[in-house]
């Protein structure tokens, strides 16, 4: 790397963080998986940077499958050295279930010779609750994969939800009223429904998913064959 200049490591994602006076004790997320009823998490980097460098402005971006902003957050950060270690907290409950896109953007100023500097760095990460299977990754096309089983009028209750934690708490009332045994905490109908729609996502998708072919529609609602000639 070259010396004048400012850069950023890959980013980790932290499920807990304990501070004992200058030391930082760091649980990572080996996943990338996170519960949106958790207390929220940490995203953790390294920043490198010429010495004459006082501070960094850092911009944190979320965005969902859609490039709809889900997240945003910024702070100032001090440097430290050649090497700055930095933490940021994202709150769960603002970003409801799905797949994302984790954007961090460094701008800084040389106060001395005008310059400036830019770097950015990313990853994907993943919000999930544990009361959905882990196929499951997207409520509202989880809900669109009901299409098999569900009313039009169900379908449509379901997504009429105002927000997303309506919708998911709709969408667990419908799989409530078919779990084949309430006393557990599993919905074992609920599991295979969506593990058949992974399936025939992985084996049957070609221009379009593969739970929307003729043989995703077959397989989800009849399950695997007792026989192939």
């Amino acid at each position: 790397f070259s010396k004048d200049s400012v850069s950023l490591s890959d980013i980790m994602l932290v499920n807990r963080l304990s501070v004992s006076g200058e030391n930082k004790t760091i649980v990572p997320n080996i996943t990338g998986s996170i519960n949106p009823h958790s207390e929220g998490f940490f995203v953790f980097f390294e920043l490198y940077c010429v010495p004459r460098l006082d501070s960094v402005d850092l911009l944190y971006k979320i965005y969902d499958s859609k490039k709809n902003e889900a997240f945003r957050s910024s702070q100032r950060e001090a440097i430290t050295g050649p090497k700055t270690q930095v933490f940021m907290k994202v709150d769960s409950a603002r970003v409801p279930i799905g797949t994302y896109f984790l954007s961090v953007d460094a701008v800084a100023q040389d106060g001395i010779s005008g310059r400036s500097y830019r770097a950015s760095t990313s990853r994907t990460l993943t919000v999930r609750s544990p009361d959905l299977p882990a196929a499951v990754v997207e409520i509202d096309k989880a809900i669109d994969q009901l299409i098999y089983i569900a009313r039009d009028a169900e379908l449509q209750y379901i997504r009429d939800g105002a927000t997303q934690e309506e919708k998911h708490k709709r969408f667990m009332e419908f799989w409530a009223k078919r779990d084949p045994d309430p006393s557990t905490n599993r919905n074992e109908l609920m599991e295979e429904y969506y593990g058949r729609v992974q399936y025939a996502n992985q084996h049957f998708g070609h221009y379009m998913e593969g739970w929307r072919t003729d043989m995703g529609m077959v397989f989800i609602r009849f399950g695997a064959p007792e026989n192939i000639e």
